[in-house]
């Protein structure tokens, strides 16, 4: 792979996310350069001057461990926001205002009779259950409304990545019902809705600084979200079908 560009952190370190870092500290190093791969859904991206958009937390532990990070395969991302949605295949070209506006009532519809039980239990092993799933779509509502007002109100601030896992492992011990859970997704939801309909097109196009991403505007975060939803919205489906 000579001839390629050094690798560039799009933004300082002490910016990563330290539990994040840790969590792929725990990867091993074939796993680590695998995931990087192109091709892979969270491979490592560049700018063609060799500026990171994606793999910053995964990059770091590599060179931690010695590794020539510069020598890795990458994928070059010629223009300025082509970030693509990971959650795009789900969303295809549906609306994604349409999406957003009815997932909370198509997740209660869907789990209409279940039991405490059937609730609290995973929906595969090693997978979350109905309830930590709804946890975590509430988590991420509260997260991108965050960096949302960040985009729309302050002029092209830094955007922290999260780590999912975390949130959940640390949202259980609060103990929360069912019930608060739901109505607490479906506030923030109804929060994010109206905030998402006073948004000329221009403030779609606004943008913040990724830690991972790079450049991503609020028409992105909507769109992600959406799509987001119809990944988690399918795997409810299929438990609600058996």
């Amino acid at each position: 792979m000579s001839g390629l560009p050094p690798l560039r952190p799009l933004h300082a370190e002490s910016l990563l996310n330290r539990v994040k870092l840790a969590t792929f500290e725990k990867f091993t190093i074939d796993t680590l350069r695998q995931s990087l791969a192109p091709g892979q859904e969270h491979c490592l991206k560049v700018r063609p001057d060799g500026t990171m958009l994606d793999g910053h937390h995964r990059i770091r532990v590599l060179k931690d461990r010695g590794e020539d990070v510069n020598a890795l395969p990458r994928e070059v991302i010629q223009r300025e926001g082509t970030v693509q949605n990971p959650y795009g295949k789900y969303l295809g070209d549906q609306d994604p205002m349409s999406v957003l506006s009815t997932t909370v009532d198509r997740i209660t519809e869907l789990i209409g009779g279940m039991s405490a039980a059937e609730l609290a239990e995973p929906l595969a092993p090693g997978k979350w259950s109905i309830h930590e799933t709804i946890a975590h779509l509430a988590d991420l509502e509260m997260v991108t409304s965050t960096r949302c007002r960040w985009i729309l109100f302050e002029d092209k601030p830094p955007l922290l990545s999260y780590n999912q896992d975390p949130w959940v492992d640390g949202w259980r011990r609060e103990e929360e019902p069912f019930g608060e859970t739901l109505a607490r997704l479906r506030v923030l939801r109804n929060a994010q809705l109206r905030l998402f309909r006073k948004c000329s097109e221009a403030d779609l196009a606004r943008v913040g600084t990724h830690s991972e991403l790079g450049e991503v505007s609020v028409g992105f975060l909507r769109s992600l979200v959406a799509g987001h939803d119809l990944n988690h919205l399918l795997q409810l489906e299929s438990v609600a079908s058996r």
